[in-house]
C-alpha cells in the first residue's frame, strides 16, 4: 500500500507535489512525471467533489 491509499483508510486527502518543478503530480507518486524528482507529500486543504472513482479488486503482484 503506497502513503496515498494509507492516507485515505485515515481519513486524509494527500496530494504529491514535485520539489523541482512544483508541479501537482498525479496520480500520486513519490516521483514527478514531469521532472523525475522527489515529491513531497501534503494534506489537501480545501473542500472538494470527487467527480470519479475507481476500485482495485486484485493485487497486480503477490
Amino acid at each position: 500500500m503506497n502513503k496515498f491509499e494509507t492516507e485515505l483508510l485515515n481519513g486524509n486527502f494527500v496530494i504529491s507535489n514535485c520539489i523541482n518543478c512544483k508541479q501537482v503530480v498525479w496520480p500520486p507518486s513519490n516521483y514527478c512525471n514531469i521532472c523525475h524528482n522527489e515529491t513531497k507529500w501534503s494534506n489537501s486543504k480545501q473542500v472538494g467533489k470527487i467527480i470519479e472513482f475507481s476500485k482495485k479488486m486484485i493485487s497486480t503482484f503477490v
